[in-house]
């Protein structure tokens, strides 16, 4: 069985990887094994994920809260189509975990005007400072897409260019994933990245749902 993802690919159908992201959206065992049950009844060839997203919707809503949080990515990429608004978003959530943020802030370096999506400061208890952090976002509207290693070499080349302005690290967040080869180029230069799905423990659902 193949399914067809939003950016043409076709992919082997997983059983198991729709258990998974139905329980780790709350929902029971129960559920996710009938819910795979129903998508492999109405199976056709060729079927698309979104199909198999509206007709798991549906069934979903059996568990209060459930099919919310599991179209919980769409519902993110109906910010767009501009990033601003993800950024925004997103510096609301590093506000709930503490940081104290500033959007769309324009500074100098190598006489040039860089403007940062977010600037973060993270302030541990009692403390007057805290580390502090360049932060890009990387928004995508449509599903499918990856966030490719040219952005994590922006970031950082920005990061670089503002040293007089005493970063501690770089980071970049997206809405969807990161290429492999954007991963291990962050690694490389001790970049923080913050993807749909990495880190396991700190990815942005994980942010999400933790509010």
């Amino acid at each position: 069985m193949q399914v067809v993802k939003y950016s043409g690919e076709v992919e082997e159908f997983s059983p198991e990887k729709i258990k998974r992201t139905i329980i780790n959206a709350s929902g029971s065992k129960k559920l996710a094994e009938e819910a795979v049950r129903e998508v492999v009844q109405q199976y056709h060839d060729p079927m698309t994920t979104k199909e198999i997203l509206e007709i798991l919707l549906g069934l979903l809503k059996k568990e209060p809260g459930v099919a919310e949080r599991y179209d919980l990515k769409r519902a993110i990429m109906s910010l767009g189509p501009s990033g601003f608004p993800f950024e925004i978003f997103f510096a609301h959530i590093l506000e709930h975990y503490g940081y104290t943020t500033k959007v769309g802030e324009k500074l100098i370096g190598n006489n040039l005007v860089y403007e940062i999506d977010i600037v973060a400061q993270k302030l541990p208890p009692g403390k007057q400072s805290g580390k502090k952090f360049l932060v890009e976002c990387k928004y995508h509207n449509k599903p499918g897409l990856a966030t490719k290693v040219r952005y994590a070499k922006q970031t950082h080349e920005k990061f670089l260019a503002l040293k007089n302005y005493n970063f501690d690290q770089p980071w970049l967040v997206t809405n969807t994933k990161c290429s492999f080869d954007t991963i291990e180029y962050a690694k490389s230069v001790n970049m923080k990245i913050t993807s749909w799905g990495y880190p396991k423990e700190e990815s942005l659902m994980v942010l999400i749902k933790k509010q």
